[in-house]
C-alpha cells in the first residue's frame, strides 16, 4: 500500500477516494519538513502519489515515523472539533516529536 493511501486511511477517507490528494500530498511534504528538522533521516524530502513509505524513511528504524506523519497530517487536515480530542491529538504529535528527535540523537 502506498503512504497517500495509508495516510488517506487515517484522515479517514475512502482508500480510493482521491478528491484530497493535492493537499494530503501538502501536508505530507510540510511534515517531512518538520521531520527533517527533527533530524530523523530521511530518503526523500517529497512524495509523489506513488511514494512507498521505504521511499522516505526506515520504518525498521523509525517505526513511530508512520503514526507521526497521519497523526500531523490529520491535524491539519481534519482537526478534531472537541477540545479534548484535539488536545490529545496534540499531546501524541509532541510526545512522537520527542521521541522521533531522541531516537535521531542515538542513532547518529
Amino acid at each position: 500500500m502506498s503512504l497517500l493511501t495509508d495516510v488517506r486511511e487515517s484522515v479517514p477517507i475512502a482508500s480510493d477516494d482521491d478528491a484530497f490528494d493535492k493537499d494530503l500530498l501538502r501536508y505530507i511534504n510540510s511534515t517531512l519538513t518538520v521531520a527533517k528538522q527533527l533530524g530523523v533521516p530521511l530518503k526523500a524530502n517529497r512524495v509523489s502519489m506513488d511514494s512507498e513509505w521505504s521511499d522516505v524513511v526506515d520504518l525498521d528504524a523509525y517505526p513511530m515515523f508512520e503514526d507521526y506523519l497521519c497523526s500531523k497530517v490529520r491535524l491539519k487536515f481534519d482537526p478534531p472539533l472537541a477540545t479534548s480530542a484535539l488536545e490529545a491529538l496534540q499531546k501524541n504529535i509532541s510526545e512522537l516529536e520527542w521521541r522521533l528527535n531522541a531516537e535521531a540523537e542515538n542513532m547518529g
